[in-house]
């Protein structure tokens, strides 16, 4: 049975959390590496940056001796992240492994006459492993978030994910490339509170299991041109890891999509994809059920040409189409077309290759700041040495090196 304590306690640090929450944005967000060329064409051309740790795709990368990269990322959590990958085909045996995050400030102040207290700045990191042998890629992802804990407050997220995956397989005359993950997250805050006179332990951390399966289909032999279609299904379960809390949701996601990739010359390629990502959502609190339904489309175009001097340059835009929400409760039911959902986002870059066992990924946001941002420039504040140079490129800069021998 739940005390009056308890139940007060439960309901003060819900809301202490939720306005973390909202203020810090705290959601864990693993990643696979991303290259710029993909950033760059809104998802559409990518490179052995995106294939090295992907379980389908993996054998792209074929290093005779090893594959590196290094790199500058960024987090809605935490801000710059350092990205470094090394690959290496071991005979019939292929290794990736990946390293992405940053790991603040750890401090730990200890007086003469009290306690020592122990605080943490806002930190995050992955390690993912990827494994390749015949047909068959696996890998193992682990992340890790901790959102600003203190002595006796605990904010953090642990996500583990396992992830298999085949080159590719026949189903009578029609080529798959499917894959299968398993993903379990536990995180939120946890905290000692003390009210009269008393300390209790409030845990308002959840659980989510997600499973997932899904394939890209090529289709269809055209002429310089390559058809993609994907399909996935998503089972996710949350609950909370307080028994006494009594809340769930299980939401089931289908997510589709189609990709064209046009080759129009040896030197110029145009992309173009569509998606539509709906999701079902039934939940419980307490006694009372809950239930949501949402449809999620997206549009994106790109294109990228080698000049003759080895530097490829790209551009993409995607185009956030409208969404589609409807939840219902037992008071009342909400249904909501998100007209503000409609977004262009302009992407561009480009890549250098001094030679070819050497790539130069850069992103360079001209076309965004020239579609609308702010380009406004104050060179009188004291700044970090790359925040100068993007100031006084202008647009946004960022860049990754890859060697492969």
């Amino acid at each position: 049975m739940i005390s009056i304590k308890k139940i007060t306690t439960v309901a003060a640090v819900a809301v202490l959390s939720f306005g973390l929450f909202a203020q810090a944005n705290p959601k864990p967000e693993p990643r696979t590496p991303v290259s710029k060329t993909k950033e760059s064409t809104a998802g559409l051309f990518s490179n052995d940056v995106d294939d090295f740790t992907d379980v389908n795709y993996w054998s792209n990368v074929a290093p005779k001796q090893f594959f590196a990269y290094f790199g500058m990322g960024s987090s809605k959590n935490v801000g710059n992240t350092y990205n470094i990958g090394f690959a290496k085909q071991l005979k019939k045996f292929y290794w990736g492994t990946y390293f992405s995050g940053n790991f603040g400030l750890n401090k730990t102040t200890k007086p003469t006459d009290g306690d020592k207290t122990t605080e943490t700045t806002l930190s995050e990191f992955q390690f993912n492993n990827t494994y390749g042998f015949g047909n068959v890629g696996l890998a193992f992802n682990l992340y890790y978030l901790d959102n600003g804990s203190q002595n006796t407050i605990k904010h953090e997220y642990i996500d583990v994910a396992l992830k298999a995956g085949l080159k590719e397989y026949a189903i009578k005359k029609t080529k798959i490339i499917p894959y299968a993950e398993i993903n379990f997250l536990i995180g939120g805050l946890k905290e000692d509170v003390t009210t009269g006179g008393s300390t209790i332990t409030v845990d308002s951390r959840d659980w989510d299991l997600k499973l997932a399966v899904g394939a890209d289909i090529p289709y269809g032999k055209v002429k310089n041109v390559e058809q993609t279609f994907n399909v996935g299904l998503e089972m996710d379960l949350n609950k909370p890891v307080d028994s006494d809390l009594k809340y769930s949701n299980f939401t089931i996601t289908i997510p589709l999509g189609y990709k064209a990739i046009l080759k129009s010359t040896n030197a110029l390629s145009f992309g173009f994809s569509a998606g539509l990502k709906s999701d079902v959502k039934f939940g419980k609190s307490g006694d009372a059920s809950t239930f949501g339904f949402g449809l999620t489309p997206s549009i994106a175009a790109g294109v990228t040409y080698a000049t003759k001097k080895n530097i490829d340059l790209n551009a993409g835009v995607a185009f956030d189409v409208p969404s589609f929400t409807y939840s219902k409760n037992d008071n009342e039911s909400i249904a909501e077309w998100n007209g503000e959902d409609a977004e262009l986002h302009f992407n561009s870059g480009f890549a250098i290759k001094p030679t070819k066992n050497i790539c130069i990924d850069c992103s360079y946001e001209i076309l965004a700041d020239l579609f609308g941002n702010n380009t406004t420039v104050n060179f009188n504040t004291n700044q970090n040495f790359w925040t100068t140079v993007n100031q006084i490129l202008i647009h946004k800069f960022g860049f990754e090196v890859s060697v492969k021998f």
